[in-house]
């Protein structure tokens, strides 16, 4: 059962991954480090001298193109650099399919550094229009395509020989340096630098409401049980997604208040008891679409009860929602919600071995999130 739940997660995880694919007229050039691909938005101009090698889509697998644009935007300065361009030209970026399109192009210009993947450039290329209005790069011609293609193999070859000279002089100066299992050929994937971006912080406040209910047994005075106990129940939320899209973690609250009014053999009871709860927890997140996400969090942190006298001890909660968003920035949803709690014993009440005085609770709510 448990592989059988790895392997669905891993499903949906990878399903909702961003695809990039790419459609090239050469394959003569050389890749290129991803830290010299100058990324060209809507607004900008062609660079001097650029010429279409190529095309190259990534597609966003249902999820919304804003909240994954720098990683959008990442996978294609990737495929521009191993596909051996070192412009990429933004022609449409489609928020309706959360598709970005683009076109794959060379330049023998120097690199404008501004111009090349960092957090900054990203901020400056999701405020420009989403469909280019300026020419694209033009295509290049074979001939073009094949002069550029016997340069880079001269300076392939010129670097070569660079490296051959400085082995042989280390070997004639018997210098020998161990860690140095240098063999490249003039061009080493390492110079491919994965340039590191921001993505937009996932950021929210939830709130949630319902009915919970008491699971656990209460005993009274007398030795008898009460049923079950409903009461009301509130759950509040700070979470955070960063680095990851699918793992984050949070500041959980719950309150809950349960008043008793049971008649059980003949003796009536009345009363009341408040639980509360406040802890850290770890968020995991799944995207079904653009709309749909399903939640789960688990956490420990400190509980509070009030029945018979005020107490402090340790608790710990796990909720497991489904929500619809109704815009980018507001979605609601339900949720499932168990509570588990554990306290010091009052001086009247004496636990077999293995009991513990606690109260658990497990609740079904529904839930408003606000994400910044």
């Amino acid at each position: 059962m448990k592989r059988l739940f790895y392997i669905l997660a891993t499903g949906i995880l990878v399903g909702c991954s961003p695809k990039v694919t790419s459609e090239m007229m050469t394959k003569d050039f050389q890749p290129q480090p991803t830290n010299h691909v100058m990324i060209i938005g809507a607004a900008d101009d062609i660079p001097a001298g650029t010429g279409a090698i190529g095309r190259v889509v990534v597609d966003g697998k249902g999820t919304s193109v804003r909240k994954q644009y720098g990683r959008m935007l990442n996978m294609a300065v990737k495929e521009t650099a191993q596909k051996g361009g070192n412009v990429l030209v933004i022609d449409t970026v489609d928020t309706k399919k959360n598709s970005v399109k683009a076109t794959i192009g060379y330049t023998n210009e120097t690199a404008d550094l501004s111009l090349t993947l960092s957090p900054f450039r990203i901020d400056v290329l999701q405020k420009m229009t989403t469909i280019r209005r300026k020419p694209s790069a033009q295509p290049m011609d074979e001939v073009q395509q094949a002069g550029i293609a016997q340069q880079q193999d001269s300076v392939k070859q010129l670097e070569m020989e660079k490296w051959q000279v400085a082995t042989q002089n280390m070997a004639a100066q018997k210098v020998v340096d161990d860690n140095n299992d240098n063999g490249d050929n003039g061009y080493n994937g390492g110079d491919v630098i994965n340039a590191e971006t921001q993505k937009a912080d996932d950021v929210f406040f939830k709130l949630s409401l319902g009915s919970a209910e008491t699971v656990s047994e209460i005993l009274v005075d007398n030795g008898y049980t009460l049923p079950k106990q409903r009461g009301f129940g509130a759950s509040m939320t700070y979470g955070r997604f960063t680095n990851s899209k699918w793992l984050g973690w949070g500041l959980d609250f719950f309150y809950s208040h349960t008043n008793i009014s049971e008649t059980v053999r003949g003796y009536h009871y009345e009363g009341s008891y408040t639980l509360g709860y406040m802890g850290p927890s770890v968020m995991l997140k799944a995207n079904f679409t653009d709309k749909f996400r399903l939640l789960f969090s688990l956490g420990m942190g400190v509980a509070f009860c009030n029945d018979q006298e005020s107490r402090f001890g340790y608790g710990s909660k796990a909720d497991l929602g489904l929500e619809f968003m109704v815009s980018d920035a507001i979605g609601i949803g339900i949720e499932s919600m168990g509570f588990a709690s554990s306290f010091k014993a009052p001086k009247n009440v004496k636990l077999k071995d293995g009991e513990r005085y606690g109260y658990d609770q497990s609740a079904v709510m529904l839930s408003a999130r606000y994400h910044f």
